[in-house]
């Protein structure tokens, strides 16, 4: 028995592959016609291509994939298609460092987001809402002189930057509170 491939598509962050058990006839992968239509066969390749359809869906919840939000968090965001880190941060209101302290199943090039993956952007007494998203040109003295803090509370509070301020990027989103967020 030969299968037809149709379009590749995600689904719930994984992707899926569905599979054309034809009702009619078989094909190839080229999509040429096979062979003759066996109603034994009809029936199991519907109730094959059922279960791999329940399977993918059930896969991220049963690996784990599916994130926990710790108990005490305050705010949530939904991932949208096309989301990234920076741009969740920025358009939240949180750090990137933030972002993925509070989720630490976020990868470190944050590439493993999926659509309609709830997210947590700050727990109860450590939630830094006060940002800048890094441009072109910036320095940690720069930003922390517009933002009205010193530098070393703009490191504290960003703990992912190094001292000399040399590994943020532009679109990065920091902390820039007047108060120190004392991260566990």
């Amino acid at each position: 028995m030969k299968i037809r491939l149709r379009s590749v598509y995600h689904l719930a962050g994984i992707l899926v592959i569905p599979i054309d058990f034809s009702d009619r006839n078989d094909w190839d992968v080229a999509g040429r016609y096979y062979g003759d239509f066996h109603p034994a066969q009809s029936r199991f390749r519907t109730m094959f291509s059922k279960l791999v359809i329940l399977a993918a869906m059930a896969l991220p919840f049963l690996t784990g994939a599916a994130a926990q939000l710790p108990p005490n968090c305050d705010r949530t965001y939904t991932v949208q298609l096309g989301d990234v880190c920076d741009s969740i941060s920025a358009a939240n209101n949180v750090s990137t460092f933030q972002l993925a302290h509070v989720n630490p199943g976020i990868n470190a090039d944050c590439s493993n987001l999926f659509e309609g993956e709830i997210l947590c952007l700050g727990v109860a007494g450590e939630d830094c809402q006060t940002i800048h998203v890094v441009v072109s040109g910036d320095l940690c003295p720069t930003i922390a002189a517009a933002a009205n803090i010193s530098d070393s509370t703009l490191l504290s509070n960003n703990p992912n930057v190094n001292a000399q301020c040399s590994n943020i990027g532009i679109g990065e989103v920091l902390c820039t509170s007047s108060t120190i967020i004392h991260y566990t």
